[in-house]
């Protein structure tokens, strides 16, 4: 411990604290409290992992990035993520970096531009007050403060991804282990058991896993925006060719375990990620390698049939097109009437049958708006899909500005291509569906966020472009003049 640069003050207050918790492992025993006894017994690793993590703001990241990406498989169980892990590491940086919580300072970086500084605020100010409205008029489940909880923890995943990483090279391998995480995941696809559930004729989508159930719909907007973040990657030119050999594997392997996920969502993600792509990186190759494609898969027979049958079916336990209609349509008639505060986050599922839902409470509870801007007009009202809005679109464009940006480094261009074309896959996924209900996988997207915000401070700190408004970081190389 003393190789890890602790001192021996604080290896005693270790000792201390694991001599604490052997004793209260023996009171909850002795009560019957096993969850309880075990957990208690685990507080002493946990304290020394963050002991370890905190000493480097990097194995803070990355841990953040890696948490994200197992939670999303359910390798991680759901209450130590979201009541242990993720507030216990958020609150220990926001001690070290801001003692005295001056909102809006990024330290030694600069301030932050307002199109992160406001939404995020604003979304974290409209997320508390529609769980407070739901509480209010009778609205509030079990589940309410659970989900309201994980919507703050991923605003601050967000901003301390986007704070944290100080160089482009950082921020590729946050990238690359976020991505390899969900391709190790999705190789141990064909050991898990098999799908049950809902899914129709061509088979269910519900899969055990170490900790609960994975609903692959929700898992395929993870492997959707991670297969577009590695095709990114892999177009880099400069890359050396094994690297470049090794991400289009991973994209293989991705594209594969979509298959396999039967999301209809997911796949509409991950083509418009890709027609993005075409769109920014303009290859002759890559869009005649796309055509060529694109006839052999619908020539071949088994995937018209599935085309045909996903579209096409209907029924309370799997909604497609028609069933999506309905939830759109009642809504909008929930969001008309709590268009200022919402109905709480993820409330939406119980509050619609207020409002004359029809069908079965039973399976009719499960579903939410099957849109993600629709869930959180519902949930946060209009304030909170403005903010919402205002920061996607205002990560979205400025990132686009450091793809189409050849002047600079090309790491850094293909990098922000492909994690821009991965907003757009999982939020593609989310126009016809919605998957944050699931703390993993948003977690996930609160970690593509604040990657892709940390892209366009690293970019415009490193340009040597005369742009407006530089926002100076760590090790990066600073504008002449500054």
């Amino acid at each position: 411990m003393l190789a890890l640069g602790l001192r021996r003050g604080q290896i005693t207050a270790f000792v201390l604290i694991e001599l604490a918790c052997a004793i209260g492992f023996a009171f909850a025993l002795a009560y019957g409290k096993t969850v309880v006894a075990v957990s208690v017994l685990l507080v002493p690793l946990q304290v020394f992992i963050w002991a370890y993590l905190i000493r480097e703001e990097s194995r803070m990241a990355m841990a953040m990035v890696a948490v994200a990406s197992l939670a999303a498989f359910g390798l991680l169980q759901r209450e130590y993520v979201i009541f242990v892990f993720t507030p216990g590491s958020l609150a220990l940086l926001a001690a070290c970096r801001y003692p005295r919580f001056m909102p809006g300072s990024v330290g030694e970086r600069g301030d932050a531009p307002r199109h992160v500084v406001i939404p995020i605020i604003a979304l974290l100010t409209v997320v508390l007050l529609a769980a407070w409205n739901a509480y209010r008029k009778g609205w509030a489940r079990p589940g309410l403060v659970r989900q309201t909880v994980t919507f703050v923890e991923v605003l601050g995943v967000t901003w301390f991804l986007f704070v944290l990483p100080r160089t482009i090279g950082q921020l590729r391998r946050l990238a690359l282990t976020m991505t390899a995480i969900v391709v190790l995941s999705c190789l141990c696809l064909p050991i898990m058991p098999a799908p049950t559930g809902e899914g129709g004729i061509l088979g269910g989508k519900i899969v055990r896993s170490i900790f609960g159930s994975i609903n692959m719909n929700a898992y395929g907007s993870v492997i959707a925006a991670s297969a577009a973040i590695v095709l990114g990657l892999a177009l880099d030119s400069s890359a050396a060719r094994a690297k470049s050999i090794a991400l289009g594997t991973a994209f293989v392997v991705l594209v594969a375990a979509l298959v396999v996920t039967k999301s209809r969502g997911a796949w509409l993600g991950l083509g418009l990620a890709y027609v993005y792509i075409l769109f920014r990186k303009r290859s002759l190759k890559l869009v005649l390698g796309t055509a060529a494609l694109a006839l052999l898969l619908f020539s071949l027979d088994f995937f018209a049939r599935i085309i045909a049958v996903r579209t096409t079916e209907t029924s309370l336990r799997d909604p497609s097109l028609l069933g999506r209609f309905t939830l759109w349509s009642y809504a909008f008639k929930v969001a008309r009437h709590n268009w200022l505060f919402g109905v709480g986050w993820d409330a939406f599922r119980y509050v619609k049958y207020l409002y004359g839902f029809p069908g079965a409470r039973t399976y009719g509870f499960r579903y939410h708006t099957h849109n993600i801007f629709l869930e959180l007009l519902t949930g946060l009202g209009l304030p909170g899909l403005v903010s919402f809005l205002w920061l996607w679109l205002g990560t979205l464009f400025g990132l686009d500005r450091v793809a189409r940006n050849r002047s600079g480094r090309p790491t850094i261009s293909y990098l922000a291509l492909g994690l821009n074309a991965g907003l757009v896959a999982f939020l593609g996924h989310n126009l016809v569906d919605c998957v944050v209900w699931h703390y993993g996988t948003f977690l996930f997207l609160g970690a593509i966020l604040g990657l892709s915000l940390a892209a366009g401070r690293v970019a415009r700190a490193c340009d040597p472009s005369p742009l407006p408004g530089p926002i100076q970081t760590g090790h990066a190389r600073p504008r002449p003049g500054r």
